[in-house]
């Protein structure tokens, strides 16, 4: 029952089966202790209904933690979807180092632009990516991006369909 949506609509249902499923659980933890209770006042070993009772709330436990997870990766969501209308497309930047790369995110939410370009320490997000300018590999042993173009000298221009291109600076 790992919280693996991608949108609003599938956290909605995520969520409501996460509900059921919880509600089942805790009216299951309801009934073991008042079987715990019923058995203990007829003076009755209860120590097999303790144990169930303690594995219930055990994964009561797991499913109120898988709960915030998903709200993280929900807050996740919302804010990369800001992100992406916050970029102010179209723009013209004349820059000394520009890097571009895969973004790695797109695997995981097509939503996301497959591309990320870093200038003048922003990063934004495009759908496609034209050069006419030489560049130089660059290996990194980050566990986000392991690699990257970088262009000296360019100018990006981004439209506002997130195309961008990368050219030589005019100065």
């Amino acid at each position: 029952m790992k919280p693996n949506f991608i949108d609003r609509e599938t956290y909605l249902t995520w969520r409501n089966t996460w509900k059921e499923a919880y509600d089942t659980l805790s009216s299951d933890i309801r009934a073991y202790k008042k079987m715990v209770k019923i058995t203990q006042q007829r003076g009755e070993p209860s120590a097999k209904l303790q144990r169930e009772l303690f594995l219930k709330r055990r994964d009561a436990t797991k499913m109120m933690s898988l709960l915030e997870d998903a709200k993280v990766r929900r807050d996740r969501i919302v804010a990369m979807h800001k992100q992406i209308t916050e970029q102010g497309f179209p723009l013209s930047i004349d820059t000394r180092n520009v890097e571009f790369a895969f973004n790695r995110i797109h695997n995981e939410f097509e939503f996301m632009p497959r591309w990320l370009i870093k200038a003048k320490g922003q990063t934004f997000y495009v759908k496609h990516v034209d050069v006419n300018v030489p560049f130089t590999t660059r290996e990194l042993s980050n566990a986000n991006t392991k690699g990257t173009l970088r262009f000296k000298n360019a100018t990006v221009m981004i439209d506002v369909d997130g195309n961008a291109q990368i050219l030589p600076k005019t100065s």
